[in-house]
This record gives C-alpha cells, structure tokens and sequence, in this order.
C-alpha cells in the first residue's frame, strides 16, 4: 500500500517519456526509484568515489590516454573506475529524471 502511494505520487508529475510507452517504462523505473535501498546504494557508490577520487592524480589519466603509454596497474584502476562511476551516475540522473521530469529534477 506504502509502494503504490509513492509510486502514484511520483507517476503524477510530468515526465521526459514520450506518452506512447510512458506508463510501463515510468512504473518499471518509479519502482527502482522508490525502493528503500536505491538512496542508499547511491550514497555508497558516491563514498567509494570520493574514495578513488582521493587516490586519483591529475597527471594519471592523461597518461593513460595516450596510445603509446604504459600506464600501471593503479592508474588503469583508477582510470576504468572513473569511467564506471560516471556510467553509474548518468543512469542515475536518467532513472530519476524519466520519473520525476525535468521540473522536479532541476528544481
């Protein structure tokens, strides 16, 4: 009962879903967005970035752009890891804006 009056909740706003398959793909994300552990899964993945990110260097990923370059271990780590957490993150702002809206999201 808790589930459905969130959902309906967040469903009333407007959306960034064109109309004509906006219910299913709304309801299917509402659903991952309302779960209790979404927030906190979010709030862990951002610690463990700030963790890398405490570890990472500015002259590290541009060695690790170039071709030619023989980057190690750690700076390869860090390099893919940037890459995952920014994947993570865009998802993220696309979940919650497909079921919030562009209002609500940036307001």
């Amino acid at each position: 009962q808790k589930t459905k009056t969130i959902l309906g909740g967040i469903l009333r706003r407007s959306s960034i879903v064109p109309d004509t398959f906006q219910q299913p793909v709304r309801k299917t994300f509402a659903t991952i967005v309302a779960h209790p552990y979404f927030n906190v899964v979010i709030m862990v993945i951002i610690l463990v970035n700030c963790v890398f990110l405490a570890l990472d260097h500015p002259s590290l990923e541009s060695q690790c752009l170039k071709p030619s370059a023989r980057c190690t271990t750690y700076e390869w780590v860090l390099f893919i890891s940037n890459i995952v957490f920014t994947v993570i993150f865009v998802l993220e702002m696309l979940l919650i804006l497909t079921v919030k809206g562009p209002q609500v999201y940036f307001s």
